[in-house]
Parts: structure tokens; sequence; C-alpha cells
């Protein structure tokens, strides 16, 4: 009977070993409606930066066909992301495959010139990847250091030190999951007089916020003005939770 028991034993291992690996997918890494927005967000974007590359294509020197190319791997990538996000059968590894297609297109930035107006939608789709980023726990290998044509180079003008700085960081982006889960939970059972589309558009503005400010100061390159930008978006949530009965 001993084997027998041994076998049944291995076998419901594997059986719960195997549920944890399937879940794995996207529930440990966060909010699944978070996730989901900044890759709508992406892909808003990615039409927005086509045409803007296009636009430009005449009037700076590279080869329209390449740049079109990497963009449209790019698209595509983001597009399988938003699908398996659909069936809750994505992972780690779908987030990858687009934060790979993004260093290909921001190699491309960063070796060719290329007008303002095309390096400003890359810029955003590049923050909004560093927050897809975060969620998954990914970290994005980026050719063009902590910035395209920002000419923001930080003051690292605070009254801490780096690790310091690192650790209230740190401490605001575990909060500030937790907060975000809970309020985007609140939001679908809320009445009140905001629009609800308008909270969840600043709430994601914040995080943006807090990702750029998070990678500007581990790349020693943040100034007052990230700050300022993060401080900008929390104004109208705290207007709003004032304001509001939540949970």
């Amino acid at each position: 009977m001993r084997p027998i028991r041994k076998t049944i034993f291995m076998t419901l291992l594997l059986a719960l070993v195997t549920a944890g690996v399937a879940t794995t997918g996207m529930a440990q890494y966060g909010n699944d409606a978070a996730i989901r927005d900044v890759v709508r967000r992406i892909q808003t974007r990615t039409d927005s930066l086509q045409r803007a590359v296009q636009n430009a294509a005449d009037r700076n020197n590279y080869r329209i066909d390449d740049v079109n190319r990497l963009i449209l791997d790019f698209e595509n990538a983001a597009n399988q992301l938003d699908r398996r996000l659909g069936t809750r059968r994505t992972g780690a590894s779908d987030a990858q495959m687009l934060l790979d297609r993004g260093v290909q297109i921001d190699t491309f930035f960063a070796n060719n010139r290329l007008g303002a107006g095309s390096r400003r939608e890359w810029q955003a789709i590049r923050t909004d990847l560093d927050q897809l980023a975060n969620y998954y726990n990914l970290t994005p290998r980026w050719s063009s250091g902590g910035g395209i044509g920002s000419g923001n180079t930080g003051n690292n003008n605070y009254n801490l030190s780096d690790f310091q700085m690192r650790q209230l960081i740190d401490r605001l982006n575990v909060r500030s999951a937790t907060f975000s889960r809970n309020l985007r939970q609140d939001l679908t059972r809320s009445s009140n007089r905001y629009p609800l589309d308008e909270v969840r558009r600043q709430l994601s503005d914040f995080e943006t916020a807090l990702v750029q400010l998070r990678n500007r100061v581990n790349s020693r390159q943040s100034g007052s003005s990230d700050a300022r930008n993060v401080l900008d978006r929390a104004a109208f949530l705290n207007s709003f939770i004032s304001d509001t009965q939540l949970s």
C-alpha cells in the first residue's frame, strides 16, 4: 500500500504545482484592469507614432520601410498581449516580447535622426512600457538612456541620499499598487458626481508618473519636475477621495 500512497501523493503534488504555474500567468502581477489599461494606451499611442513617423519621413534621413517594420512587429506583439489578457492566459513572456520589440524601436531612435513629434510619441509609449514592465517585474533594456530628447538631465536636488530616495520610491510603488487595486474595485460600485472614466484616467496618469519618477531616480536623472508630476496627478485623486464615500 505504501507505493500506492506515494503515487497518490506525488500526483496531488504535481496537480497543485501545475495549477500554481497556470495561475502565475497574470494573477501575481497585479490588477488585470490596470494592465489592460496600459496595453490599450500603448496600442492607441502606437497608431499615433506610426502617423508621426510617416509624416516626418520625407524630412529626415532614415529608411521608412525599416521603422515601419519595427512598428508593425511591436503592434503585433501589443495586440497579442491584449488578446491573451482577454482570455486570462497571459504571462511574463508575452510582456517580455512586447518589451523586446520596443527595445528594437528604441535602438532605431537612438541611431537615427527623427523628428521631435515622433520622439515625443515614442517617449510616451516608453513610459507606458516601463509601467507594464513594473507590473510583470521585468526590466527594459533601453538603448537611449533615461529619456529621448527630453532635455531634462535631472538635478537630484532632494534632501535625501540616493539610497533613501530609492527606499521611498519603493514604498510608494508597493502602497500605490494596493491603493490602485482597491480604488478600481470601488469604482465599479461607485455612484457619485465624478465622471468615473476621468477618475480612471487620472489614476492611470498617476501610476505612469510614479513609474517615470522611479526610473529617473534609479538612473540618477530625477529632478523636482518629476516629483511635481506625481504630486499633480495625486491632487485630483486626493480631492476625489475626500469628496467620496469609499471602502
